[in-house]
C-alpha cells in the first residue's frame, strides 16, 4: 500500500523514515472542504443575517442545505466536522464515506429536484478525489468492523419499517398513491426533518419526528465504531520484558527510567537498540518517559512509534519527558508543556547541617533520641517473615484508596523481579518495623528514585522525614550522586525561586486543587531537602489534544477510573483517592 511520500531523514545515521502523520496537499484540501460544509450547515441551522448565505452557497455547492429543517442541519453540521477531523487523520473509511456521500446526495438531488448542472459537476470530482485514495490508509478496528456488520443492518431494518408504518398510515387515512419515486422523496422529507403531510390524528407526524430523530441517532452509533480507534491487544512475551531489563540496566539513567518496567505497560522495542513503555487509554496512548537505549535511538524510535500509532487511529501523548531530548521530539512535530517538576537531590551536596535544614535535623534527632534506628536492605536480601510485616504495613497505610501512580510508579512492591531496588526501613524503640522507603535503581550507579513511603498510621509525625533523609545520607555516604523524591504538579507557577513569573490562573488553580489532591504540598514538603528541580514535560501532537490527554492521564495515575469497555462502547466513572492530612506527601503523585 502506497502510504505517502512524506519522510524523515534522521540525523547521525541518515535513514529515512516514513512520516506517516505528515499531511499532504490533497489531504488538507479534502478536510478543509468537509469543514467548510459543516460550517455552512451550522450557519444554516443557527439562523441570523448569514443564514440566506448559506443556504445560497448550499445550493450552488450541491448540498441539502435548504432543504432540510433547521435541527437536522444542526446535526448535519457537527457531523461534517467530525467527518473532517477523520479525513484529516488519514481514515479511510472517513474518505469512502465521504465520497459515497457525494453519489448519493448527487443523484437524489439529480432524480428528485430537477438539479442537473451542479449534481454532474460533483459527479465529476469524483475520479479526481478517488485518484487520491491511497493517501487515506489507516484501516477501521477489526472488531469495530464486526459489530458494525450487526448494527448496520438491524438499525436500517429498523428504520425503513418505521417508514413503512408510516406511509401505510398515510395511504389508509389520505387515500393517497405514489410511484416509487414519490416514496423515495417522502422518506428523504421525513429524513431531513421535513413533515410533508399530518395524518393519522397526529401519529404520522409523530412517526416522521421519530424517524428523524432514530436516523441521526443511528448514523452516530454506526460511525462511532466505524471510526474507533484500535484496540491495544498487543501482548508483552517474557522475552521482550527480559530485553527491556537489560536495556534499563545499560542504559537507565534517567530517574523514571525503572518506572518503564512496570507490568500493567506495553513495549514498543526498537530490534535490541531501545524500548519505550506505554499503554491505551480510549484512543489516547500514554508514553511514560523518555526511550531507554543506545544514544541517537531515540528520533529513531519515536518516529517508528509514531508511524505505529497513527495506523492504529491512535492520539500520542508523552508523560513525564525530560529536556534532554525536546530538539528531537520538536523535529518529530510533537508539542511539550512543562507540567511540572521533579525534586531531585543532589547527594553530594546533601548535609543536616545550616540553618536551612533545621526542621529536618529536628525531626531526625527527635526520632533518634526515641530510640528509632534505620535498616538498608536490597530487595534480594529480605527475609519472608519481614515481607509480610511491610505488606500489612503498606495494607493498613493504603486503606480503601485506590494505587495512584503510573509514570513514577512501579505498581509493585518487594517483587522478585527488583533485586536492586532498596528498602529503608525504620523501626522502633522494640525493633517493630514502623515505616519503610521503597526506592528503584538509577543506573549505571547514579542513584535511587522514590517509589513509595509507607509509615505506621500510628506513628508520630515526622518519621517520613527521619526515613528519607537517614535514605539520603546513606546513599551518599556510599558514593550515590542522585535520590530523586516527588513530583511537583506545575511549580513553576508558584515556586518562589522560579525563573519566570508563571501564571496566576494556575496558582489559583493549584491552590483549590491542593485541598483534595497533594499538589503545593508536595513541593513545600520536598524543599526541607534543599533539592533542584528537573522540569518534566506532556509531549502532544496538537495543542488541541490537550483535554483527551489529560483525562488519559488522569486515568492512569488512578486519580479517576475509567471503567473497562463495555460491549458497545466506553463507561466513564470518577473517582479520586482520599487524601490524610498526615500521609498525603508520602506517595509520588504526578498530575
Amino acid at each position: 500500500m502506497d502510504k505517502g511520500k512524506e519522510s524523515l531523514v534522521l540525523e547521525g545515521t541518515g535513514e529515512e523514515v516514513q512520516a506517516l502523520w505528515q499531511r499532504g496537499p490533497s489531504v488538507i484540501i479534502v478536510s478543509l472542504m468537509v469543514a467548510f460544509l459543516g460550517w455552512l450547515s451550522l450557519v444554516a441551522s443557527l439562523g441570523g443575517r448569514f443564514q440566506g448565505l448559506a443556504i445560497r452557497l448550499g445550493y450552488q455547492l450541491n448540498t441539502f442545505v435548504g432543504l432540510a429543517s433547521r435541527p437536522f442541519l444542526l446535526f448535519l453540521g457537527f457531523w461534517f466536522l467530525f467527518l473532517a477531523y477523520q479525513t484529516w487523520l488519514k481514515k479511510a473509511a472517513a474518505f469512502y464515506f465521504l465520497m459515497g456521500w457525494l453519489f448519493i446526495q448527487s443523484i437524489t438531488l439529480f432524480l428528485l429536484y430537477g438539479r442537473v448542472i451542479i449534481p454532474l459537476l460533483t459527479l465529476s470530482l469524483l475520479p479526481i478525489l478517488w485518484h487520491f485514495r491511497r493517501e487515506y490508509f489507516v484501516r477501521p478496528d477489526p472488531n469495530a468492523l464486526r459489530k458494525l456488520k450487526i448494527v448496520a443492518p438491524v438499525f436500517l431494518a429498523a428504520f425503513f419499517l418505521l417508514e413503512g408504518i408510516d406511509f401505510w398510515l398515510l395511504q389508509i387515512n389520505t387515500g393517497w398513491h405514489g410511484n416509487p419515486l414519490v416514496l423515495f422523496r417522502y422518506i428523504l422529507n421525513s429524513v431531513l426533518g421535513n413533515i410533508p403531510v399530518s395524518h393519522a390524528h397526529g401519529l404520522g407526524s409523530f412517526l416522521c419526528r421519530y424517524c428523524t430523530l432514530f436516523f441521526c441517532l443511528g448514523v452516530l452509533w454506526c460511525t462511532s465504531l466505524l471510526f474507533r480507534p484500535h484496540e491495544d491487544k498487543a501482548e508483552v512475551s517474557e522475552g521482550d520484558r527480559e530485553k527491556a531489563r537489560v536495556l534499563v540496566r545499560r542504559h537507565g539513567s534517567d530517574s523514571i527510567a525503572y518506572f518503564n518496567l512496570r507490568r500493567d505497560k506495553r513495549l514498543y522495542l526498537l530490534d535490541d537498540r531501545a524500548f519505550l513503555a506505554y499503554r491505551c487509554f480510549g484512543g489516547t496512548v500514554l508514553v511514560t518517559g523518555d526511550p531507554v537505549g543506545e544514544p541517537g535511538c531515540v528520533t529513531e524510535i519515536m518516529a517508528h512509534f509514531r508511524n505505529h500509532c497513527f495506523e492504529r487511529g491512535w492520539r500520542l501523548a508523552c508523560l513525564g519527558v525530560g529536556p534532554r531530548h525536546l530538539e528531537d521530539y520538536s523535529r518529530l512535530g510533537l508539542k511539550g508543556i512543562c507540567y511540572g517538576e521533579e525534586a531531585v537531590v543532589d547527594l553530594e551536596r546533601f548535609t543536616l547541617e545550616g540553618r536551612k535544614n533545621k526542621s529536618l535535623r529536628h525531626a531526625v534527632h527527635k526520632w533518634e533520641k526515641a530510640g528509632a534506628r534505620m535498616e538498608f536492605m536490597f530487595n534480594a536480601g529480605i527475609p519472608s517473615h519481614l515481607r509480610h510485616e511491610l505488606q500489612r504495613i503498606s495494607s493498613d497505610w493504603r486503606g480503601n484508596r485506590p494505587e495512584t501512580g503510573f509514570s513514577m510508579g512501579l505498581g509493585r512492591l518487594l517483587h522478585s523481579e527488583d533485586p536492586d531496588c532498596l528498602l529503608a526501613l525504620a523501626y522502633d524503640r522494640n525493633e517493630n518495623p514502623i515505616g519503610f522507603a521503597y526506592l528503584v535503581p538509577i543506573y549505571p550507579r547514579l542513584g535511587y528514585s522514590l517509589d513509595v513511603t509507607r509509615i505506621d498510621r500510628k506513628a508520630p509525625n515526622g518519621l517520613n522525614d527521619f526515613i528519607l533523609a537517614k535514605t539520603a545520607l546513606f546513599l551518599r555516604d556510599r558514593g550515590y550522586r542522585v535520590l530523586s523524591l516527588h513530583f511537583a504538579a506545575f511549580s513553576t507557577h508558584y515556586r518562589p525561586d522560579r525563573e519566570e513569573q508563571g501564571s496566576a490562573l494556575v496558582r489559583s488553580l493549584c491552590r483549590l486543587a491542593d485541598h483534595i489532591l497533594p499538589v503545593m504540598s508536595l513541593y513545600e514538603y520536598d524543599r526541607k531537602f534543599q533539592p533542584g528541580w528537573q522540569p518534566r514535560y506532556l509531549l502532544l501532537e496538537s495543542y488541541l489534544d490537550l483535554p483527551r490527554a489529560g483525562l488519559a492521564a488522569l486515568g492512569a495515575e488512578s486519580f479517576h477510573h475509567l471503567a473497562k469497555r463495555n460491549k458497545w462502547g466506553h463507561i466513564f466513572v470518577f473517582r479520586s483517592p482520599l487524601r490524610s492530612r498526615k500521609t498525603h506527601h508520602l506517595r509520588r503523585l504526578p498530575p
